[in-house]
């Protein structure tokens, strides 16, 4: 045919490729395996759709402009929280991600608590700043709330302005031992054992080996929450209405790889 299987690259791409396809009720192959030691789409499949990983944790803008309040709602209600970049490669990520957007968005740095007194990511004692020249300059009425420009540096603006932002949820790292489980950004239905709160995946698919019964896993991220839901199928034992692709909570599909069916 003279082409290459494919990956989505972006949600826009992703969304594309959905209006293809959706018409024919089947599933197709994309360029996505782990025939090699690194998983060729591990931060989209870790990550799930719209979601972009760095390090140990999952980025995305809202989809909408909004006051900066909103904003952490917003985030919020996506499974994670509004984020401030804590080093200097932490706001080159995140700058390659609203770049092309050329839209400002808000992060978590603030002076509502007392006014000209930042505090960035919850913790006064967060020193990372990147502020443009003569920034900030507390232009604009009320409480005043950091953003970051398509260029990376940081402006500061009344809170009540309305703008796009930046939210992360932490994942844990992906270790080896989970090299030996298939993660996709999906959830099993109606199928859960038992549940409780973990600080990772990780953890998750730990409890799973150990559990008896436990066929598989879901992490739903709900805020700073992580909830494991251990699973007494696989997605090939259930009908395909109950393995359903979950953003609001996001949710985390986890089965070892020694199961999977040819």
């Amino acid at each position: 045919m003279g082409g290459e299987l494919m990956v989505s690259r972006s949600q826009a791409e992703n969304d594309f490729i959905k209006s293809l396809i959706e018409d024919n009720g089947e599933d197709h192959w994309i360029d996505c395996h782990d025939m090699n030691t690194e998983r060729h789409c591990s931060s989209q499949s870790i990550c799930g759709l719209g979601w972009s990983k760095w390090g140990d944790t999952c980025y995305a803008r809202t989809d909408e402009p909004l006051s900066w309040t909103e904003a952490r709602e917003r985030c919020s209600k996506m499974g994670g929280e509004i984020m401030a970049p804590q080093s200097q490669a932490e706001n080159e990520s995140v700058r390659r991600l609203i770049e092309d957007s050329q839209e400002d968005h808000w992060i978590d740095c603030n002076d509502m608590k007392t006014e000209r007194q930042w505090v960035c990511g919850g913790d006064s004692m967060q020193t990372y700043r990147n502020w443009t020249l003569y920034e900030p300059n507390y232009s604009g009425s009320g409480p005043h709330c950091a953003r970051m420009i398509p260029t990376g540096v940081w402006r500061d603006y009344s809170c009540s302005g309305f703008y796009y932002a930046v939210c992360k949820y932490h994942i844990g790292e992906v270790d080896f031992q989970m090299r030996s489980w298939r993660l996709l950004s999906s959830c099993l239905m109606d199928h859960v054992i038992c549940e409780f709160s973990v600080p990772s995946i990780n953890g998750c698919a730990v409890k799973c080996s150990k559990k008896s019964g436990c066929q598989s896993f879901n992490v739903l991220h709900q805020g700073d929450k992580r909830i494991c839901q251990l699973n007494d199928a696989k997605r090939f034992d259930v009908n395909k209405e109950e393995f359903v692709q979950m953003t609001k909570p996001l949710s985390i599909y986890g089965e070892q790889l020694t199961s999977l069916r040819e």
